[in-house]
């Protein structure tokens, strides 16, 4: 199994963590006895608005996910697409930068969910606690594998380079892949999850 293999499988398993996070710390209707359902208590008026700003989270991190999807994507169609040539290593660049803005955002989502486990907001619900652990473990296994990934690269392109000076021109013949559109509309995309966020925390009479 490559390193990009393995980092497409630990992109996945987030993937499915974050999905049994959403399951397991979605809101459910108060209890009483016999498992009927029951008025809510102020206490559980008071947390109502910080449970309802976690899907959304979720949401977003979601979204971060399917982004660094794509741009596994785009990083393997600069790879097989053309083996040298500044212009492919202008988008290896970028798209490795993209995907560390995603893992940071990914990370401060984590952080706002870790928050929002601790204390009084879910203070029976271990299980989310113990996914939500899960889930940033995962993220710094990722954030491991793509710079392992970068210094193969780096190391390949370096033994080329002893090997073949001529390596640092733009081959001909090469199969142009052009991944730069894709790697702005992934950027608006994660600009837009962002805004859209920051909208739903700004608006909470949508609601009524």
């Amino acid at each position: 199994m490559t390193r990009e293999d393995d980092l497409e499988e630990r992109v996945d398993e987030l993937q499915r963590t974050l999905e049994e996070l959403r399951r397991e710390i979605e809101p459910r209707p108060p209890r009483g006895p016999g498992g009927l359902p029951r008025p809510p208590t102020p206490g559980e008026l008071v947390r109502f608005a910080d449970e309802q700003a976690i899907p959304t989270a979720i949401a977003v991190l979601e979204a971060n996910v399917r982004a660094l999807e794509l741009l596994q994507g785009a990083l393997r169609l600069a790879d097989t697409g053309r083996a040298a040539g500044e212009e492919a290593e202008r988008t290896r660049r970028r798209a490795a930068d993209a995907s560390r803005r995603s893992l940071d955002r990914l990370d401060r989502v984590l952080e706002d969910l870790q928050e929002a486990t601790r204390g009084d907001t879910l203070p029976e619900n271990g299980d989310a606690r113990d996914i939500l652990q899960e889930a940033r473990d995962l993220r710094e296994e990722i954030a491991e594998r793509i710079g392992e990934a970068e210094r193969d690269r780096q190391r390949a392109r370096d033994i080329e380079r002893r090997s073949d000076p001529r390596a640092d021109s733009t081959a001909d013949g090469g199969v142009e892949i052009d991944v730069e559109d894709e790697l702005d509309s992934i950027r608006a995309e994660l600009d837009g999850d962002e805004d859209e966020k920051t909208d739903d925390s700004d608006d909470p009479d949508d609601e009524e």
